[in-house]
């Protein structure tokens, strides 16, 4: 008499992930039913609501699988003994080289209308502020470097939350035009990015009277 063998929790929920993230990737989240996943996965259709709770429980679990390898890719690409700048280029470089690997998964869980359950909000916000933290301290580093005041400063937030827009609006690009290289893509936000939050350190900035003096370099309270 044979022995039955069980799939353990962890390497059974892996493979409905796997296969889900699959499934989203080749056509979007709305045209992809749980039967569907389920008879590709070999289990039933109760069997994915007691992992998951719900369709959407499911696709929270696919874009959380996506995050975490793009987080480790980015993480060691940068090298936290290069100045900032160059920490920035090397992290741009491993995001967009990461969605030229994943476009079809990016398409389809960030990039395409996602459902907009609570659950999906959160796991959005959660990766948005992992990110933000990690731009917000680079450039605070970048910041202490010229000599201003590494304190979390109003200024200093804003530039971190305009170039995680930035990120986001050029990876949906790239999605749109896979014809584009990742170090051009993360040249042009560089250029974009950088040389802005530079001219900000060093006290030159716009103003909207089109005066454009450099003023005294801000000191963070």
């Amino acid at each position: 008499m044979s022995e039955r063998r069980t799939v353990p929790r962890v390497d059974r929920e892996r493979q409905m992930v796997d296969v889900a993230s699959r499934l989203f990737g080749e056509r979007g989240f709305q045209a992809v039913s749980m039967d569907e996943i389920a008879g590709a996965v070999g289990v039933t259709k109760p069997v994915l609501y007691t992992h998951f709770g719900s369709k959407e429980g499911l696709y929270v679990s696919c874009l959380a699988r996506l995050a975490e390898p793009l987080v480790k890719h980015v993480q060691e690409a940068v090298d936290p003994g290069e100045p900032p700048e160059r920490q920035l280029w090397a992290g741009l470089r491993a995001f967009f080289d990461f969605i030229a690997i994943e476009r079809e998964r990016w398409a389809a869980l960030v990039v395409q209308v996602p459902p907009q359950g609570p659950e999906t909000a959160a796991q959005i916000a959660r990766a948005r502020a992992r990110v933000h933290a990690a731009l917000t301290a680079l450039l605070v580093r970048a910041a202490a470097d010229v000599g201003v005041t590494p304190d979390l400063s109003e200024e200093i937030e804003l530039q971190a939350h305009a170039l995680l827009g930035a990120c986001e609006s050029l990876a949906a690009y790239a999605v749109r035009h896979p014809e584009v290289p990742a170090d051009v893509l993360a040249l042009q936000l560089m250029n974009f990015a950088w040389r802005g939050f530079e001219a900000l350190l060093q006290g030159r900035l716009w103003l909207p009277d089109g005066r454009g003096s450099p003023r005294e370099r801000p000191s963070m309270p």
